[in-house]
């Protein structure tokens, strides 16, 4: 056991091979033996689910049938039939032409409803005997009416339908050259006079279903499984593939309650049993199935699934060390490359090639790896920007009160020589001064901004007179929240410079702001010349890429770009600057950020 424990801890994959074999294995060889042991019941209770529901489809077919033929019967209460019924002739010649009309009314009726076979013969019988025969059917010698049982039921039913087995046909009638395998039976009806409203006796059809074959053979039922069919009397009306049905009746039957399914031993046998009823006909559909035949079925199905066992616990092993080489292998090659971070080699990247979590592991080394170098050149940048910072800072601290001073001097100048132009745009080139040297961190309110661009525009009308107009539509409720400080300014001043400094006539510029309870929006919208769709790409590319390099500085880095990374840097890569713009139509740049207060 020692020796089986050093052999697996030297290994991961001899461990996942194991597993796999332990996991897959026993499951297999307890599922084949749990298999083994219930498939005779599996097999059982499927014959016995389908002989029911062949039961039930059987029952549909020949009710639907005897619905079909029943309406025959209601060929009494036409018109001309009645009439003919009221006016029997006594005479002989005159009642065999009064049969022949009978006859040609029911044979019109029978073709009306397009009803082809089955019919061996109609008669309307009362008390006094029959006076209406349409076929060749026998009337037995001593038939009276008052000894058959049917004729009363069919009298006591008032107009519905009883249907009779072939012991009660016997009792009255014989029909000729009745057909093998069969179903024989007949329908009554009590049949009413319309003209006098009192009762014309009873109506018989007897019922050859001759196609019981083609019934059967669409069904589909086993040649193991016999079937027979049994009227409210228990008589056997029709049977098929059951030696000694009337035997088999007697002896296994017995007991056995409508609507239920039970093995029954019969001597050195056992069926299973299935017992129907219908609610149409009363008749009980029965099918015998061999159990011999059943458990023959569950062990060629049992040997099926222990081979198939046998076969998946070899594919099992297989399985299991081709998965565990595939696992073992990716993290080898992570072991491998964790050694070459170890060694400062930051450059090598494992190659990815499936989905499963290993090779998600695989890119998120790749991926950290890749963070890392990163990391380190934007500590290289932090560096060089931080000494950047330490130098202007140094040179914010020596020109801030020269230019105070001296703006107060021009403005005291200007004011001696009643030039309030002059001394309105110094005061506003002091207020945005103080407003950009502030020290309070990197944001301010959105009152604060505008009171900032208002101080720009101002400068800028001095400069343009009438050529650019500004129009500022910004709500009180607005200008509460917070915004990164220095961002109107810079998108204004290049609206002037790109969109409407080079139009002879200048242009309006609208400030536009709206929130809502979780996004704030500032429109800076111009009317000047608009930007080429190729140059509007790129521009729109770039703002929508991660963060600028902040290695390289420019002139231009002021503008939009600078405005988008500084948005981008505070509140998300999915904030910043869009724009939008159609050539000689005008520009419009959208401010994007979270409501903040």
């Amino acid at each position: 056991m020692r020796k089986l424990v050093q052999w697996l801890n030297y290994s991961l994959q001899r461990k996942l091979m194991l597993s796999y074999i332990l996991v897959i294995v026993i499951p297999l060889v307890l599922t084949s033996f749990i298999l083994y042991q219930r498939a005779t019941h599996i097999v059982t209770d499927q014959t016995e689910k389908y002989n029911n529901r062949m039961l039930q489809l059987m029952n549909e077919k020949i009710d639907n049938l005897v619905t079909q033929i029943d309406r025959i019967s209601y060929f009494v209460y036409l018109d001309d039939v009645q009439r003919l019924l009221n006016n029997i002739p006594k005479d002989p010649v005159e009642n065999a032409s009064w049969q022949i009309d009978m006859k040609i009314k029911l044979n019109s009726w029978i073709g009306f409803l397009g009803f082809n076979g089955g019919v061996r013969g109609i008669t309307l019988l009362d008390e006094q005997g029959v006076f209406f025969n349409s076929e060749n059917t026998v009337i037995q010698k001593g038939f009276s009416t008052d000894r058959a049982r049917w004729y009363q039921d069919a009298i006591e039913a008032d107009g519905a339908k009883v249907l009779l087995g072939p012991k009660e046909l016997g009792e009255y009638t014989i029909y000729p050259n009745l057909r093998n395998g069969s179903l024989n039976f007949a329908i009554a009806r009590k049949v009413y006079n319309l003209q006098k409203n009192d009762s014309l006796g009873v109506l018989v059809m007897g019922i050859e279903m001759y196609d019981m074959h083609a019934i059967m053979s669409e069904l589909n039922l086993d040649n193991s499984t016999g079937l027979m069919i049994i009227d409210k009397s228990k008589e056997i009306i029709y049977s098929r593939g059951i030696e000694s049905p009337e035997l088999q009746l007697s002896r296994i039957i017995t007991g056995l309650s409508p609507g239920s399914s039970s093995i029954v031993q019969e001597g050195n046998h056992s069926y299973l049993v299935n017992i129907f009823t219908s609610t149409s006909t009363g008749w009980n559909y029965i099918t015998l199935t061999s159990a011999e035949v059943l458990s023959s079925d569950a062990k060629k199905l049992s040997g099926f699934i222990l081979l198939i066992g046998v076969f998946a616990c070899i594919m099992a092993v297989l399985i299991s060390f081709i998965f565990a080489k595939r696992i073992v292998t990716p993290l080898k090659c992570l072991k491998n490359s964790m050694k070459n971070i170890e060694k400062n080699n930051f450059h090598s990247n494992i190659q990815v090639t499936g989905h499963d979590e290993v090779s998600q592991l695989t890119v998120s080394f790749n991926l950290m790896v890749s963070r890392i170098r990163e990391l380190i050149h934007s500590v290289y940048r932090s560096e060089i920007q931080e000494k950047e910072a330490h130098i202007m800072a140094l040179q914010s601290q020596i020109n801030p009160h020269f230019l105070y001073n001296t703006l107060g001097t021009i403005n005291a100048m200007a004011m001696l020589s009643d030039n309030e132009d002059i001394s309105r745009m110094v005061v506003a080139l002091g207020d945005m001064f103080k407003y950009a040297m502030k020290q309070n961190g990197g944001f301010a309110t959105i009152r604060e901004e505008m009171e900032h661009l208002e101080n720009y525009i101002t400068i800028q009308q001095c400069r343009y007179g009438d050529r650019i107009q500004f129009c500022m539509d910004v709500s009180e409720a607005l200008k509460e929240f917070s915004i990164i400080r220095l961002v109107l300014q810079p998108l204004v001043e290049n609206a002037i410079r790109h969109g409407l400094d080079p139009l002879p006539d200048g242009g309006t510029i609208w400030i536009h702001g709206e929130y809502d309870p979780e996004i704030v929006r500032i429109h800076i919208r111009d009317n000047g010349r608009g930007i080429e769709p190729d140059k509007l790409r790129a521009i729109q590319s770039k703002l929508l890429s991660r963060l600028q390099d902040g290695a390289h500085r420019s002139n231009e880095s002021i503008g939009i770009y600078n405005v988008n990374e500084r948005f981008k840097l505070y509140f998300g890569v999915e904030y910043g600057i869009y724009i939008t713009s159609e050539l000689g139509q005008g520009t419009t740049v959208s401010l994007v950020f979270p409501v903040t207060q």
